[in-house]
């Protein structure tokens, strides 16, 4: 514990036993039998007591009381920017955490949930292009390494996806098609190759 407030400095408080009791809306900590140990850079001090009490209240949580936007499901998402874009305010308080400050982030998280999964598919198409050359090719591993290059591209290109995700819709729906297009690209490239070279 740092007392900042009263200016002590840090403390280790060592107990037997304790209770964590309300009184008057407001949590205390009474701990049986123990010692305080002041810590300071020039010396420390320990005080022994039989009872301690605590009043928690003017100590604060560092944890997260409410779910992060990461934790509610893609419905409710799905809900608070449909109700953030057409400015139906009243309903916002109905849902946790759905703001005007927050419409960036649920925005990114919706694409995150339901775009980028579309990069397996195109990872799926680029690995395919394997087919395409015999092992027994001299330049096969060359190739192999392209298309591992290419599948590398895909995964980097997916994560940084999210961060160019804004509130332009057309913006948004070129990069949720740039993983269709360049999927249906690399299918077709790929058909075409195999009915030429066979």
């Amino acid at each position: 514990m740092d007392n900042k407030k009263n200016k002590i400095g840090p403390q280790i408080i060592l107990s037997k036993s304790g209770n964590l009791i309300k009184k008057n809306k407001s949590f205390f900590l009474i701990l049986n039998d123990g010692n305080i140990i002041n810590l300071d850079s020039k010396k420390s001090n320990i005080l022994q007591f039989r009872k301690s009490e605590f009043n928690l209240s003017k100590y604060t949580s560092k944890t997260t009381t409410y779910p992060k936007i990461q934790e509610t499901n893609s419905q409710t998402l799905i809900k608070c920017l449909n109700i953030l874009i057409f400015k139906n305010l009243k309903d916002t308080k109905k849902i946790l955490n759905c703001d005007l400050q927050n419409i960036e982030g649920i925005n990114k998280e919706i694409y995150k949930r339901l775009f980028v999964p579309l990069y397996i598919f195109l990872i799926g198409v680029i690995s395919s292009a394997l087919i395409l050359k015999s092992k027994n090719n001299k330049n096969f591993n060359f190739f192999k390494l392209i298309i591992f290059l290419c599948g590398f591209a895909a995964i980097i290109f997916s994560e940084i996806s999210t961060q160019f995700v804004s509130l332009n819709i057309i913006n948004n729906l070129l990069l949720t098609l740039s993983p269709i297009i360049i999927s249906l690209v690399f299918y077709i490239f790929i058909k075409i190759k195999l009915i030429y070279d066979y």
